[in-house]
């Protein structure tokens, strides 16, 4: 469904468990967009260039939220 459905490419792009059976955006979480974005390198150029340290440095204020969250 990679071709029709992107959604499922970015599940590929988040944790392999609590996520399979999300079919949609809308059914993720807070924590499941995190990690689409801090896993999909597509982002690094959409951030903000002073994010300081980056993914996947745990000090990345990104990296932070997503734990604490």
């Amino acid at each position: 469904m990679w071709v029709t459905d992107p959604w499922e490419i970015c599940k590929c792009y988040l944790a392999p468990d609590g996520y399979i059976g999300v079919s949609v955006v809308q059914e993720s979480d807070f924590n499941g967009m995190m990690s689409f974005i801090l896993n999909c390198t597509h982002h690094d150029r959409c951030l903000s260039s002073s994010l300081s340290p980056k993914p996947p440095d745990p000090q990345c204020p990104l990296k932070k939220i997503t734990f604490t969250a």
